[in-house]
């Protein structure tokens, strides 16, 4: 919602997601300055993540954009300090190659597992 208020105040008239999703262009003016300010908060929660779960891979999809995804992917940062000399291995950032609601897939996927496998 927020890169939303921050595109229709820079001019760029998107009045939902599933809009922004069809039309992103990672050249509008204000998502730069946007990705900037999450960011931080952004790499909080991908280390929260791996510090909690310890996944081998992330996966970034759902509403999200594709080349917004991109963008996420080339800001991940890890904070991997070193324990008693070892790193910890982290977890490998993918983009869900998915275009869809990957949970509304998911679910109507469930019938066919149950029933089949």
């Amino acid at each position: 919602k927020f890169l939303i208020d921050r595109l229709n105040g820079r001019g760029v008239a998107i009045s939902s997601i599933d809009e922004l999703r069809r039309s992103f262009d990672p050249s509008w003016p204000g998502v730069p300055e946007w990705l900037d300010e999450v960011t931080p908060a952004y790499n909080s929660l991908i280390n929260g993540i791996c510090a909690i779960v310890d996944p081998r891979a992330i996966v970034l999809g759902g509403e999200l954009p594709r080349e917004l995804a991109e963008m996420f992917v080339l800001r991940t940062e890890f904070y991997n300090r070193p324990r008693y000399g070892v790193p910890r291995r982290v977890a490998r950032m993918q983009i869900s190659e998915f275009s869809g609601d990957a949970s509304a897939i998911g679910a109507a996927a469930l019938p066919l597992k149950a029933e089949y496998f």
